[in-house]
């Protein structure tokens, strides 16, 4: 009899256990991307994003969050470093718009004879919701270097 009533508490105990973990990780993945102030579609993607953004503010030693409650349209992401600097940027919060981003980039070219010159070209290219919200994140965490 003993040994049934152990067999019965073995998955409570199992189920409690992975409920702790459970826990952990999303209070870990909480301090690092905070996604209180999203609403909407764009809180559906970034609910499934979270763990990698963590991952890289994990890495990059930041915090990242994010606001869309005040603007329909547009969502503000703040990123905060270890020493409490800020910067923020603020994006399209429509998921479904494709957002085409066009900007001059300068490149050092070398011709036939081996002389380096620089050159003035277009970078060009189209930016779904979360493409938005990675190089935003990248860029904003670059700045701080």
């Amino acid at each position: 009899m003993k040994i049934a009533k152990l067999q019965s508490t073995f998955p409570r105990i199992t189920k409690a256990i992975e409920n702790y973990r459970y826990t952990k990780h999303k209070a870990e993945l909480d301090s690092l991307v905070d996604l209180s102030g999203a609403y909407h579609d764009a809180h559906k993607q970034l609910i499934n994003a979270q763990e990698g953004l963590a991952n890289y503010a994990k890495a990059k030693n930041v915090r990242i969050s994010f606001n869309n409650m005040l603007m329909e349209r547009s969502m503000n992401i703040t990123i905060t470093n270890k020493d409490g600097k800020q910067a923020n940027a603020v994006i399209n919060s429509k998921t479904d718009e494709i957002e085409t981003v066009e900007r001059p980039i300068k490149r050092m070219l070398e011709d036939k004879d081996g002389t380096n010159y620089a050159a003035i070209g277009t970078e060009s290219h189209e930016d779904n919701f979360l493409r938005r919200v990675y190089r935003t994140v990248e860029t904003l965490t670059n700045s701080f270097k």
